[in-house]
């Protein structure tokens, strides 16, 4: 996702090249599943374009990088309160 909040709008390859440059371990297939799967979860979409090789998958961002943070702290702390309401309370009047 760090990716492609910068990008915006990528193919599974492009963000592969990006990442590969990072990490060589990176493979081109774990990159797909992994966005496929962000596709899932509604945080990226995936619309089909005409490539130079063919047909490919163009991924763009669905949520921004404030709203899934504060969805993320929503939903540790919703968690967090449902099963220790009482050292969660108390753990937060301790910050100052």
């Amino acid at each position: 996702m760090e990716v492609m909040w910068v990008r915006h709008s990528s193919t599974a390859r492009e963000v592969f090249d990006t990442l590969k440059k990072r990490d060589n371990s990176t493979r081109r297939s774990t990159i797909s599943i992994m966005m496929n799967r962000l596709c899932d979860r509604g945080l990226l979409e995936k619309k089909i374009d005409k490539g130079r090789g063919g047909l490919r998958y163009v991924y763009t961002t669905r949520i921004k990088r404030e709203d899934f943070d504060r969805k993320v702290v929503e939903k540790v702390m919703g968690g967090l309160m449902e099963t220790f309401k009482e050292t969660t309370f108390t753990y937060w009047k301790g910050i100052k």
